[in-house]
């Protein structure tokens, strides 16, 4: 009965807040100079929420976005009851969303035993009970986004239950609604050749929006987008140009108004960049060009030789003698990867080697301009001068990765012989000793994840709770105190009384 109510209560709901949007004319579904599209994600209200121990007490959901997508809105609307007592569930939960990779709950408490690539690219908002909670994202980039929810953990101490041992939570029986929209440009981008000028007639007295695209097909050194004005002195023309990378510009994306040039050292390779040109002008011209940076090609000395890595390889582990100061290895990851953990090695040959050695990862962007910022090292990149450096990426997004390998020896005629290895597992740290590492699949995506020993919790089974132990030894110290009673009850022959003890005694284990 508990199921069929909660389904009902959702389903009015939201068909109410859908009528609502009609009443009004539709407006949240209508953009001028846009077109929109909307579906609705429903979740199966029999499923069961706990507090989060672990990962494999979040759910995840896999949402696709289009190309030339503007706007994603998001709108979450949450129900929950108990099984047993149908009180209502945790008055919120917590809804993670990002692009590329499933967001992991709580990462700043992972523990490892190298350092952790920090992805914080996530958005992260609480949906309250029988509340719609709308999320705005403007230009998402296209590919799948991953939407993560689960119960917050609340800190509480454990009660022995009266079983005993039991740990079983209660059940929150959840139903979550996703209505995703999307909004997109009414026309599709115009495709710029490279180093050929486009020429547009505008009107004057309407401000109008323009989109262009231009690809990058290899390793360049600069990107250029030149924008010029042609207007009267007479009128007054205001022209700006926007510039973004896979998805269409933002309010914050790099921007003039013209007539002006905006350059882009190191841009994106195999990707489009995605210009905007909005205001008023009689006509303007806008023209895209790229350096390569091909074998000998002048002002890109900087170039370092790329080792292509094959993720298939990666499966089984590969390894990498360097001899070098700087090597740069890339590798590609498409969707089927995003559930897996990427580890990355580099040690000295011989234990004797003397050097300070780096590594730095990055997604979808060439480091040579960032690599000395400190900055960027401080997210990207880790160092040491002995011992093993050790990398890892949780739930790598799709794209194209870098890392970067720079050795500094601290006597330069001495050998610096290193080596790097680099890895996939499912799991990180193999769950510590401590858990089973389980491939686990969600609507739209597999992933790896550690159904932990009880005891244990957290992402790699390494929090240990000592409030358990507690109960173990609380317990087995009341239950050793039948025996004093019942040796003595049955010393003075009061055989009723020691049965009655026995049996409290064994049903309270």
């Amino acid at each position: 009965m508990a199921f069929i109510l909660l389904w009902i209560s959702l389903t009015i709901l939201t068909r109410l807040s859908n009528a609502s949007l009609d009443s009004s004319g539709g407006s949240v579904y209508k953009v001028p100079q846009q077109f929109s599209s909307s579906r609705m994600i429903w979740w199966h209200p029999y499923y069961s929420l706990k507090e989060y121990q672990s990962f494999q007490d979040a759910k995840i959901y896999a949402l696709d976005v289009p190309v030339y997508t503007s706007e994603m809105i998001l709108s979450f609307h949450y129900q929950g009851m108990y099984l047993h007592s149908h009180k209502p569930c945790n008055n919120s939960i917590i809804v993670l969303f990002q692009h590329g990779s499933p967001a992991i709950p709580y990462r700043d408490e992972i523990h490892t035993d190298g350092w952790l690539y920090n992805n914080t690219d996530h958005y992260e908002t609480t949906v309250s009970l029988r509340h719609v909670q709308d999320e705005n994202i403007s230009s998402p980039l296209p590919g799948k986004w991953y939407v993560t929810v689960f119960l917050p953990y609340v800190e509480k101490v454990k009660k022995i239950k009266e079983k005993g041992l039991s740990k079983a939570d209660e059940k929150c029986l959840s139903a979550l609604s996703i209505v995703q929209v999307l909004r997109s440009p009414l026309k599709p981008p115009v495709v710029l050749a490279k180093g050929q000028p486009w020429n547009t007639n505008a009107n004057l007295s309407v401000s109008t929006t323009t989109y262009y695209k231009y690809f990058i097909s290899s390793y360049s050194k600069e990107l250029r987008i030149k924008l010029k004005n042609f207007c009267s002195a007479q009128h007054n023309c205001s022209l700006k140009l926007s510039l973004s990378a896979s998805s269409l510009p933002t309010h914050s994306s790099l921007s003039c108004m013209a007539p002006c040039e905006r350059n882009v050292s190191w841009p994106q390779s195999q990707s489009y960049y995605y210009i905007e040109v909005s205001g008023t002008s009689q006509s303007y011209e806008i023209t895209a060009n790229h350096t390569e940076c091909l074998l000998n090609t002048p002002g890109c000395t900087e170039i370092t030789p790329m080792f292509a890595l094959d993720r298939k390889i990666l499966e089984n582990s590969w390894q990498y003698y360097l001899f070098n100061s700087t090597n740069m290895f890339s590798l590609k990851l498409d969707p089927d990867y995003v559930g897996t953990t990427l580890t990355f090695l580099l040690w000295p040959f011989h234990d004797k080697t003397r050097a300070t050695y780096k590594m730095c990862i990055t997604r979808d962007l060439l480091p040579y301009d960032f690599v000395e910022s400190d900055e960027f090292s401080k997210k990207h990149c880790s160092e040491k001068s002995d011992g093993v450096l050790r990398m890892a990426v949780l739930y790598p997004q799709s794209g194209t990765w870098y890392i970067v390998v720079t050795i500094e020896p601290h006597d330069p005629f001495s050998s610096s012989n290193f080596i790097f290895h680099a890895k996939t597992q499912t799991c990180l740290n193999d769950c510590n000793k401590h858990g089973s590492c389980v491939i686990k699949s969600d609507i739209g995506v597999s992933y790896g994840l550690c159904e932990c020993d009880y005891g244990y919790s957290g992402f790699t089974c390494s929090d240990h709770h000592s409030l358990d132990i507690l109960a173990v030894c609380l317990l087995t110290i009341s239950n050793i105190a039948f025996i004093p009673g019942i040796i003595v009850a049955c010393s003075r022959r009061f055989y009723p009384e020691a049965v009655v003890y026995l049996f409290n005694m064994y049903c309270s284990t």
